[in-house]
């Protein structure tokens, strides 16, 4: 279970019902009103309300206390309830308390499967893109549609369905760079520091990824907290990091149709 994924599928099941508005009733009269909730309430008690209908939009409820509190009807548009207590509560969809946690390992899973079938076709794809027009072209065309998918994925998801349409295409376009990392970085090294090398301008990027989580949080969580939708905002600008490669990319040697480097030169020119 990737932390993409569960990221994913907590993002899509927390906005998966439509907001409705509510009804309180005070005699024969149904007098219409509607309960809104958004921006940040982290460890919030809201044990034993009734919040039938209610909307949550862009809500940040993490480690909230909902015991026991009526949320049938209830709207979740992209908010977060990470580590919340919802025993005995009654939840919009007909999801109870005890099903939330298999629904998001059952959407995680098809995240997953759906992502990797897109990659498995993207990697494929790149190296007979590379074959024939060259290296650096393909990789500037895979940094220029992750990017573009990555973004479209983050801004326009927004149902179950729609991760059979979004993902697949991130993972074709994000992933097919793993198919020019196995053929391009091999060819800049001769022979004796060949796997040495690979491995290091293979792994050096997750160390440096590794500060991407913390980011998306400061981004969801402080510079777009007041937004409706922080979390997408978020991941749109995350994906500015694929302009890094794009200005990388004019200083990488082209190694097509090249024969692979000297024991002396070390390095492709």
């Amino acid at each position: 279970m990737t932390r993409f994924g569960l990221a994913l599928s907590l993002f899509i099941l927390s906005g998966a019902v439509a907001a409705t508005p509510a009804k309180a009733m005070i005699g024969d009269k149904d007098i219409p009103r509607l309960v809104s909730f958004g921006g940040a309430c982290a460890k919030c008690d809201l044990s034993g309300r009734r919040l039938t209908n209610a909307r949550f939009s862009g809500a940040n409820f993490a480690g909230a206390s909902l015991v026991n509190a009526d949320l049938r009807g209830a709207s979740f548009i992209h908010s977060s309830f990470q580590g919340a207590r919802l025993m005995n509560a009654c939840v919009a969809a007909g999801v109870a308390p005890a099903d939330i946690p298999s629904q998001l390992t059952r959407w995680t899973g098809i995240n997953s499967m759906v992502q990797n079938f897109g990659a498995f076709f993207g990697i494929y794809g790149f190296s007979l893109v590379s074959q024939r027009i060259g290296r650096r072209p393909a990789f500037a065309i895979s940094l220029v549609s992750a990017m573009t998918c990555t973004a479209a994925t983050f801004w326009f998801l927004r149902d179950f369905k729609d991760i059979f349409i979004f993902v697949p295409l991130m993972g074709f376009t994000t992933l097919s760079l793993f198919g020019g990392y196995a053929i391009y970085f091999p060819e800049l090294f001769p022979t004796r520091l060949r796997s040495t090398g690979t491995s290091f301008c293979y792994n050096v990027g997750r160390f440096i990824a590794a500060a991407g989580p913390a980011a998306l949080g400061i981004l969801s969580g402080v510079v777009y907290k007041d937004t409706s939708e922080p979390l997408r905002y978020a991941g749109i600008t995350m994906c500015a990091i694929y302009v890094v490669g794009l200005a990388a990319l004019p200083f990488a040697p082209e190694t097509k149709g090249q024969p692979l480097p000297e024991e002396e030169k070390g390095f492709a020119h």
